[in-house]
């Protein structure tokens, strides 16, 4: 409710178009998701994803945290063909923005292969959740909570 008013606020004042109203439907959305609301989480997504592509472009590091936003959504609604499609997005902007061994880079690879092996590509989705590990385990080091996932994720599909 309270992001509600400052969106309200934000919007009359400032303009639909402005960056800081792109924020708040971005923080929206992560409380619409962790009610499992998914459907208002995409569109609140939907909301600050076009914002922020309009105002920074797509290869921003925003525009690919709310790509992999909606990827996850998406993952828990089981709709892995959108999940994917929006992990790839997230994936090439944060490649482009951050570079190949940034562990955000990796975690959407990691994210890729996780849904591949779901889709039944397993040999695809063991490449890159062994690949995503070795790049956090160079950034981050060997006892990272995030490599401790994707071993998880992998030990799963062996």
């Amino acid at each position: 409710e309270c992001y509600e008013r400052a969106l309200e606020i934000v919007l009359a004042v400032l303009g639909e178009q402005r960056t800081e109203a792109a924020d708040l439907f971005d923080s929206m959305a992560g409380v619409y998701d962790a009610q499992e609301d998914f459907g208002k989480a995409l569109e609140s997504f939907g909301h600050a994803l076009r914002i922020y592509v309009a105002a920074y472009g797509e290869l921003h590091r925003n525009t690919a945290s709310v790509c992999n936003n909606m990827a996850v959504v998406y993952h828990k609604q089981g709709n892995l063909s959108e999940a994917l499609a929006f992990y790839e997005r997230a994936f090439t902007v944060y490649a482009a923005v951050l570079g190949q061994e940034h562990p955000s880079t990796a975690s959407a690879k990691g994210n890729m292969g996780n849904v591949l092996c779901a889709l039944g590509r397993p040999a695809e989705g063991k490449a890159m959740l062994q690949e995503c590990i070795a790049t956090m385990t160079a950034a981050l080091g060997e006892g990272h909570p995030s490599i401790a996932f994707y071993r998880d994720q992998l030990q799963s599909e062996l």
